[in-house]
């Protein structure tokens, strides 16, 4: 499915958490088999869907790059407000809908859509997040994140397996890309973490309850 999507920023998020996986796994004879299995699936995958891979791969053209509406929309906000803003709209953004606000005076200067408005979010959440909230809303953003990779680490040691840590890479890596912390599939995810961190917390506890009961 994902392969037939076409999506050059998917098939980065998938190769992404596949090597952090393989790099922060613990070290066996088993998981190095598998890792050396998958390694070899992946070349032969490619391998036969070549023209495919690199029809999308060729789209990191600079050429193209560079002129694409994708990649205005990244940096033309940043420049806007490092330059065109008061310091508190840079502490703390335009506000909610900021993004909306601010492409009325910032437009593309690259590329066939040269003097039109950018488009209403950059597609990365870390800058819609600096249009909006400014660096404060940044750093709570950052903040957030370490404090959902916290709670992914102690679900794991707790023993509830990596799900809650590959949810939360999958989360960051994605937001490089879409920018849809408002939306459900945002909330499910947050809700998915502390659920897992709470309940394996709560077995945790229960067994050395009874095991400390025991003796």
């Amino acid at each position: 499915l994902l392969l037939f999507t076409l999506s050059l920023s998917g098939y980065c998020n998938f190769l992404l958490i596949i090597i952090i996986i393989c790099i922060s796994m613990k070290r066996t004879k088993k998981k190095l088999v598998f890792s050396f299995v998958l390694l070899v699936l992946f070349i032969l995958g490619v391998y036969f869907v070549s023209d495919i891979v690199f029809a999308v791969i060729q789209r990191l053209n600079p050429e193209d790059l560079f002129t694409s509406g994708r990649l205005q929309d990244g940096y033309l906000p940043i420049f806007h407000m490092l330059s065109d803003v008061s310091p508190f709209t840079l502490l703390f953004g335009y506000g909610p809908k900021g993004f909306d606000y601010m492409r009325r005076f910032v437009f593309y200067i690259r590329g066939w859509l040269t003097g039109k408005p950018i488009s209403i979010t950059s597609h990365i959440i870390f800058i819609d997040f600096f249009v909006e909230y400014g660096f404060i809303g940044v750093l709570l953003l950052i903040v957030l994140f370490f404090l959902l990779l916290y709670i992914a680490k102690k679900t794991y040691k707790y023993g509830g397996g990596r799900i809650g840590q590959v949810l939360v890479i999958n989360y960051i890596i994605s937001s490089f890309f879409t920018s849809d912390y408002a939306s459900p599939r945002c909330t499910i995810i947050f809700v998915l973490c502390i659920c897992m961190y709470l309940e394996q917390k709560r077995k945790n506890y229960n067994e050395s309850h009874c095991n400390y009961t025991n003796l």
